[in-house]
């Protein structure tokens, strides 16, 4: 959805999905559902889970020292939240007070495993206090 937002339309996402030369992000090189456009200043995600919202913090911090005005977002799913480098880049992103929201796309589940068996937690939202959010 954010990428159609972001001027991307369902054409070029498709042209992307079937690696299409047509494809105007990528000319068909990049890997189904890993979408970026320079153009549109999306980075393209990459395969490893967590990852990105290490980039995101880094690119906020690159905006602040800038004096951009500029947001920077990322997006993972509760299984990421698992992984150190979600509380890295949080914890990064608060200490250093940066312009980036983290969206987390909840469905219960990291593939087979349900959140009761990730976290202690019922509500991921619950940790944002512990970060400075």
């Amino acid at each position: 959805g954010v990428i159609l937002w972001f001027g991307m339309t369902a054409k070029d996402q498709m042209l992307s999905f079937f690696a299409r030369r047509e494809d105007p992000n990528s000319n068909g090189r990049q890997m189904p559902g890993h979408f970026g456009s320079r153009q549109r200043h999306i980075l393209t995600g990459g395969s490893p889970v967590a990852t990105q919202l290490l980039h995101a913090a880094g690119i906020a911090l690159a905006s602040k020292q800038r004096k951009e005005d500029a947001v920077t977002a990322a997006y993972f799913g509760e299984g990421a939240a698992s992984q150190g480098d979600c509380h890295e880049a949080m914890n990064f992103a608060g200490i250093h007070k940066l312009a980036v929201i983290f969206v987390c796309e909840n469905n219960g589940y990291a593939i087979s495993v349900p959140q009761s068996r990730q976290m202690a937690i019922q509500n991921l939202a619950d940790r944002a206090p512990g970060y400075g959010f």
